[in-house]
C-alpha cells in the first residue's frame, strides 16, 4: 500500500514537473525577464514564429522591408484559417488590426499582444476572443527604431530596461506619416490597410509630460470626422462598455488629453481631435475607427504591459459582442461617403470648441509651481499624493 501510495506521489510531481516546463516554454522573453525587459526584433520574430509552428490559428507574414532590410512582421491569428483578406460585402468576421511599436521605445503594445495571443492559441484562455474576429497584429512597426536599443531613450519612463528609439532609420516619425506616406514602411502599412480595410484598429502607445493616477488614456473619436452611424456607435456603445470593462479589471483610465495650461491645472484639460496624419484621425476619415490607447510612462512596466493587455482584451470582447453592427456599420459608412462627397471637399481637420465644456473629477495628484535653478523659468513639480481635481474638460 505504502509503495503504491509513493508511486502516485512521483507520478503526481512528474506531471507537475512536466506542466510547469510547458508553461515555461511559452513564457515570452518579457515574462522570462521578470516583466523587466522587452525582447529585441530576432526573439520577438522567432517569438512569432513559434506560435505559428504551434498553431494552424496563427500564420506569420510580413507586409513588407525597411529602409534597413527587416522585415516588417505580421501575425493573423483567425480560427478558421482565414489568412487571406475578405471583401467588407463578403466578410463573416470583423477585422481588427492592433499596432505596437510605432513609436519602438513605447513597446507596451508588443509584449501585451504577444502574451494575449499566447493565451488564446496556446492555452486556450478567452477563447470567445475569436469567435466573431479576425485579428491582425503588428508587434513592432518601427522596426529600424526598435534596434536603435538603449537605457535613455525614453528618458524618465519607468521601464522596460532598454527600449527602442521614436523615429526611423530615415528619422521620420511614422505617428506622423499616415496621410503623407514618407515613409516606405507608412506605405507598406498603408497597402495592408487597402487589403484588409480592417473594421477595428488599435495603436498602443506609451504617454508622458504629466503625473496622474491613470494607468491608461484612450482617445476613440466621436468627432464629425467619423461618419454619423459610426459616430453614435462610438459615443453610445463602444467608449461606455469599454470604460466598463476596464473597471471591472480595476484598471483607471481617462480619456487622452493635453493640458490647457501646463502650469494651472484648474485651466483644465483638452481632448484634441486628431488629423489624419496620426493613426486616429486618419481611421476617421477612412471610415474606420483607429482606437489610440497610452499608458503611463511613470507607471511600472509591469502594470503598464497589464493594463493594455486588460484594454486589448476589453475592445476584442466588445468588438465580438457587436460584430454584425460593427460590420453593417463601416458598409454604412463608405455607402454614405461615396454619396455624399462626390465633387464635394472632403474635411480632414477639426479644431476644439474650448467655448464650450463639461466638468470632470480628474484623479491626479498633488503639484507645485517651482523656478528652475538651470534655466530660471517656472516648472510644474508633482507629488506622490493622489488628489482629485474638479476642472473643466474641453471635448
Amino acid at each position: 500500500m505504502l509503495i503504491q501510495y509513493m508511486v502516485v506521489i512521483l507520478f503526481s510531481i512528474l506531471v507537475w514537473c512536466n506542466l510547469m516546463a510547458a508553461d515555461s516554454e511559452w513564457d515570452t522573453p518579457y515574462e522570462k525577464s521578470g516583466f523587466q525587459k522587452t525582447p529585441r526584433y530576432p526573439e520577438t520574430v522567432a517569438f512569432c514564429q513559434q506560435l505559428d509552428e504551434f498553431s494552424p490559428w496563427v500564420h506569420f507574414t510580413d507586409f513588407g522591408r525597411s529602409p534597413q532590410g527587416r522585415r516588417l512582421p505580421l501575425l493573423i491569428v483567425d480560427r478558421d484559417g482565414q489568412f487571406e483578406p475578405v471583401a467588407p460585402s463578403d466578410r463573416q468576421k470583423a477585422v481588427v488590426l492592433i499596432l505596437a511599436g510605432i513609436h519602438a521605445g513605447e513597446i507596451d503594445g508588443k509584449d501585451a499582444g504577444l502574451m494575449l495571443i499566447r493565451d488564446l492559441v496556446v492555452y486556450k484562455r478567452h477563447l470567445q476572443l475569436l469567435d466573431q474576429v479576425t485579428l491582425l497584429f503588428i508587434p513592432i512597426f518601427n522596426v529600424d527604431g526598435h534596434e536603435r536599443f538603449g537605457p535613455f531613450n525614453r528618458i524618465n519612463q519607468n521601464g522596460p530596461e532598454e527600449m527602442g528609439w521614436r523615429t526611423t532609420a530615415q528619422n521620420l516619425n511614422l505617428n506622423r506619416d499616415f496621410l503623407k506616406a514618407d515613409a516606405p514602411e507608412m506605405r507598406a502599412f498603408l497597402k495592408l490597410f487597402n487589403q484588409w480595410l480592417p473594421d477595428l484598429l488599435i495603436d498602443c502607445h506609451v504617454t508622458n509630460g504629466a503625473d496622474y493616477q491613470y494607468e491608461l488614456t484612450y482617445i476613440i473619436d466621436k468627432s464629425p470626422l467619423l461618419p454619423t452611424p459610426l459616430r453614435s456607435w462610438a459615443r453610445d456603445v463602444l467608449e461606455p462598455q469599454f470604460v466598463q470593462y476596464m473597471q471591472a479589471a480595476q484598471k483607471l483610465v481617462f480619456p487622452y488629453f493635453w493640458i490647457r495650461d501646463r502650469k494651472n491645472l484648474q485651466q483644465g484639460l483638452i481632448h484634441p481631435t486628431l488629423s489624419p496624419r496620426f493613426s486616429t484621425g486618419y481611421g476617421s476619415i477612412q471610415n474606420r475607427i483607429f482606437i489610440l490607447l497610452e499608458t503611463h510612462m511613470l507607471k511600472p512596466y509591469k502594470n503598464r504591459v497589464e493594463a493594455t493587455y486588460a484594454a486589448l482584451k476589453s475592445l476584442l470582447t466588445i468588438v465580438n459582442q457587436q460584430a454584425r453592427t460593427l460590420l453593417t456599420l463601416n458598409r454604412k459608412a463608405d455607402q454614405q461617403t461615396a454619396e455624399q462627397l462626390i465633387g464635394r471637399w472632403l474635411p480632414l481637420k477639426f479644431q476644439v470648441n474650448t467655448r464650450d465644456t463639461t466638468w470632470v473629477d480628474f484623479q491626479g495628484v498633488d503639484y507645485q509651481i517651482s523656478r528652475s535653478d538651470i534655466s530660471g523659468a517656472k516648472w510644474i513639480q508633482y507629488g506622490d499624493t493622489p488628489r482629485t481635481y474638479r476642472i473643466p474638460f474641453f471635448d
